[in-house]
């Protein structure tokens, strides 16, 4: 929204419209926001993506740290990196989240060999297959919705578990050569 209105100066700023609204703008204060929330705006739509990860996560957020860290006299950027750094803390007493990142090959500066290990490299695979939000889940609950109707209220498991594997794998589909 800030975005649109920051769009739209040029336009508001014009003396030749007959219908003006009354009240003064602060451009500044509209430039440093959009400014300060358009990393944190991106990374957030990154969330949104089927197959991302912790480690996708956390990559993410220390690029949107640095990119705010650079942002030098602007208040909201240091406000947002304050409460990321506060987060960012809590983020890093939680064992699942340190396991992932730990597993992770990109952050893993030790370069243990999860490979050599056969206990450790199970436990690799399934961190990190896990997704860092539950879009995958949101989206499977919203495609069994449009599968199981009350028309289809007869399926049996095995068709609906063949139906949803379609539905949610329709990408992959589209690549084969029938």
């Amino acid at each position: 929204m800030m975005e649109s209105l920051l769009s739209l100066k040029d336009h508001i700023n014009r003396d030749e419209i007959e219908f003006r609204v009354d009240t003064e703008i602060d451009w500044s204060f509209v430039e440093s926001f959009v400014d300060a929330f358009k990393p944190m705006a991106k990374y957030t739509k990154q969330l949104q993506i089927e197959q991302y990860i912790i480690g996708d996560f956390y990559r993410d957020w220390l690029i949107c740290e640095v990119k705010l860290k650079r942002m030098t006299g602007n208040a909201f950027a240091a406000k947002l990196l304050e409460s990321m750094e506060k987060r960012k803390e809590i983020l890093m007493d939680n064992v699942a989240f340190l396991a992932g990142i730990y597993l992770d090959p990109r952050f893993n500066r030790r370069k243990v060999q999860c490979t050599k290990e056969k206990d450790l490299y199970k436990l690799a695979e399934v961190i990190l297959a896990v997704p860092s939000s539950q879009v995958s889940v949101e989206r499977g609950f919203s495609a069994l919705s449009t599968i199981l109707t009350k028309q289809r209220s007869r399926l049996s498991s095995n068709t609906i578990n063949d139906l949803l594997m379609i539905k949610l794998n329709n990408i992959l589909l589209e690549k084969v050569n029938f």
